[in-house]
């Protein structure tokens, strides 16, 4: 059997895809995922990180309003895209060799 090519996300990205997989998430869903995984990180730089993934076209995000004590406010939603499905499909393969 051939080896697994060798993914072209990071091991961060394919974290992130992963709880993607069971459905759309908030970033602040997806942050709290992460931070109990590894060292957690300020909320703008997991922003920027996730920008990067949509640029990247491997997650797609929107805004959802949202009421929080009487005030309202946006909430950033992201989903997989396809390309994301691909990516966490061939990372799972890569990481799961003995």
């Amino acid at each position: 059997m051939p080896a697994a090519a060798l993914p072209e996300i990071s091991p961060v990205h394919f974290l992130v895809l992963k709880q993607l997989l069971a459905g759309e998430r908030s970033g602040r869903e997806i942050r709290e995922a992460l931070d109990k995984v590894r060292k957690p990180t300020t909320k703008v730089s997991f922003y920027i990180f996730m920008a990067r993934l949509e640029d990247l076209g491997l997650v797609s995000g929107r805004y959802q309003r949202k009421i929080v004590a009487n005030v309202s406010c946006r909430e950033r939603r992201y989903k997989i895209t396809a390309a994301g499905r691909a990516g966490a499909k061939n990372a799972a393969r890569f990481y799961s060799l003995p």
